[in-house]
């Protein structure tokens, strides 16, 4: 069976957002929704873990509600995974409790996707960074889970950053920051654009292609992390 792929042309994005995309440029975006995921909500920051939840299903739920978007996400449960991985079959939200060294300790959290060919999505996980204080009210002096999640959930569905101050997509967060829990019309837009082709009231010249489901010219599966970063003030030394 031949998995149908589109293939965009004179494609240019509008606005300040930006897309994921793999080596060959092509723009990394799902095909097979609804996208299911998983939580951990273990964690070490003294958070509810059914709080923890709550907070998660709503971040999903912010880009699942932009109109004129086919996307949309299938919760599968609790999970015990804890660390990003392709082969485990599951796209896992966790806490990371013991940040790698290879990983840049400057992000709140960071996102893997995995795609194949034309930049199809066929995973991801999102590892929440311990090392911060968290908050799941705003609370000043700490990161709002809320507001870091929904940011990350972007670029698990394709979303790169964008220049916009007051964009969930925005690069960076400070404490008590939760802005980004609501996108804004430069994410919506930017979401639209990639999953569906209009820019402002306009539609992608586009043509329908075919590839192999289960070939992936080898199984060429590509890795990338993305995350927000926590933004650093000069008082805070």
């Amino acid at each position: 069976m031949l998995a149908q792929v589109l293939m965009f042309a004179l494609a240019s994005p509008a606005g300040a957002y930006s897309l994921k995309t793999n080596t060959e440029g092509d723009a990394l975006r799902w095909l097979k929704i609804p996208v299911s995921y998983q939580i951990n909500p273990t964690n070490r920051s003294g958070l509810d873990e059914t709080e923890v939840e709550s907070l998660i299903h709503g971040a999903f739920d912010q880009w699942q509600a932009v109109t004129k978007v086919p996307l949309s996400f299938d919760y599968q449960g609790e999970t015990d995974v804890s660390a990003p991985s392709y082969t485990d079959n599951a796209n896992v939200v966790y806490f990371e409790n013991n940040w790698p060294d290879d990983w840049d300790s400057g992000f709140l959290a960071l996102t893997f996707t995995w795609s194949v060919d034309y930049g199809e999505i066929i995973a991801f996980d999102m590892a929440i960074n311990e090392s911060f204080d968290w908050t799941t009210s705003g609370q000043k002096g700490k990161h709002d889970l809320y507001n870091a999640v929904t940011h990350e959930v972007g670029h698990a569905v394709g979303m790169g950053h964008s220049d916009v101050l007051d964009a969930t997509m925005f690069a960076d967060s400070q404490t008590g920051d939760t802005a980004k829990r609501s996108l804004s019309e430069d994410d919506a837009q930017g979401l639209r654009y990639l999953y569906t082709g209009i820019v402002a009231e306009q539609r992608w010249s586009c043509a329908t292609g075919g590839a192999p489901s289960s070939s992936f010219f080898g199984f060429l599966a590509v890795a990338g992390t993305i995350g927000l970063r926590r933004r650093r003030f000069e008082s805070e030394g």
